[in-house]
């Protein structure tokens, strides 16, 4: 009895009709997960942190200088997380012990991650015995982004502030909260800031393995922007031609065996479609040499359709051998049908297994 229920809800047309659409919901909540939050895998570059107690004591003893400094973005005329290309006009300041140290050798300031496009004349400032200067600068940089998530992910876009000319035993730069800002008028195309923070320390280079004492080390300041995803145009411009090519495949296991140009046509649209697209989307891609999140689904979804079509392939064949023999007289209408019932019950459970693989490896690439 509930051998003979199982057999009639498998084989029910509107049972499947209802499977593909809980299919479909499904794989909308798995692309709902990573959207939900913050979903990146960059990487912040890494700071040493100095002993800021012995670097006052330095600095007590005229060795070492803290220079307070800030970054203040007013606009991006190019931010393109896409292409990981970045140019903000900005203002950098500092602020340090006008009998410590020459505005000179702040001047010497660089981005370690980028380049200075322009850098107007130092706009100095006395008060008390505090030098403030500030500079204009129009800087180029590349934010070293990982898109293995894309186009799901969200980026932490990083600037990195850095003086090549001094070591941190002798300036050691400080920046506060409030001394990293941006424009209110900054507008980011499809790009929400999140949060900006930032770090202070220094890096270390060793110049020879065989010799530790050469080595080299130079204050820097990590700014680092945050920004989320504003909109789902793009993920929807690249997966919905992808997943509607993937279920023009499933659509063929609800076709009648009988139907076989039906059956054939569905499958061989789904594989053409997604060979298609692939090129328009292309250009909608990062360019970086490993895969993606998009890169993933699409290869999972080619080779499934690949698979469906082979399927198709196959049951019609042994369709088309069983509807031979019966017009040949071999087998009687009986016999007929209850082969016929047979490769539709095949069908009927391949098509429920495959629907469960498609969304089970759909699942694991975006949430697994």
């Amino acid at each position: 009895m509930n051998n003979n229920f199982f057999v009639k809800l498998i084989i029910s047309f509107k049972f499947k009709i209802v499977f593909l659409a809980v299919t479909a919901v499904t794989i909308i909540m798995f692309f709902a997960i990573p959207l939900s939050y913050f979903n990146t895998d960059d990487i912040v570059p890494s700071l040493a942190v100095g002993d800021v107690q012995a670097l006052e004591d330095l600095q007590i003893r005229h060795f070492s200088v803290k220079v307070n400094t800030g970054l203040f973005i007013k606009n991006f005329t190019v931010f393109d997380p896409i292409k990981d290309e970045f140019v903000m006009d900005s203002i950098v300041w500092f602020e340090f012990d006008s009998s410590a140290l020459m505005p000179d050798i702040v001047e010497k300031f660089s981005f370690g991650n980028g380049k200075i496009l322009y850098k107007s004349p130092p706009d100095v400032k006395v008060v008390g015995n505090k030098i403030f200067v500030k500079y204009d600068v129009r800087v180029s940089f590349k934010g070293n982004l990982v898109y293995s998530k894309f186009p799901l992910n969200d980026h932490k876009v990083t600037i990195i502030l850095s003086n090549d000319f001094v070591t941190p035993e002798e300036m050691y730069f400080q920046v506060d909260e409030s001394g990293f800002d941006m424009s209110e008028n900054v507008k980011l195309h499809n790009w929400n800031v999140k949060d900006l923070a930032v770090e202070t320390g220094y890096t270390k280079l060793i110049l020879d393995k065989n010799d530790p004492a050469k080595k080299a080390a130079h204050p820097k300041v990590l700014f680092t922007i945050s920004v989320a995803k504003a909109s789902i145009r793009r993920l929807l411009i690249i997966f919905v031609p992808f997943f509607t090519a993937a279920f023009f495949a499933l659509f063929a296991f609800l076709l009648s065996l009988a139907n076989i140009r039906g059956r054939f046509s569905l499958a061989i649209t789904s594989i053409t479609a997604l060979l298609g697209y692939r090129f328009v989307i292309e250009r909608m891609m990062p360019q970086v040499g490993y895969f993606t999140t998009t890169d993933s689904i699409y290869t999972f979804l080619l080779v499934f359709a690949f698979f469906c079509f082979l399927y198709q392939l196959i049951i019609t064949r042994f369709y088309a051998i069983v509807e031979n023999d019966f017009k040949q007289g071999k087998i009687k209408s009986s016999g007929f049908n209850s082969k016929v019932e047979s490769l539709n019950l095949i069908n009927d459970i391949i098509f429920i297994f495959t629907t469960l693989a498609f969304v089970s490896f759909v699942g694991w690439f975006l949430i697994g």
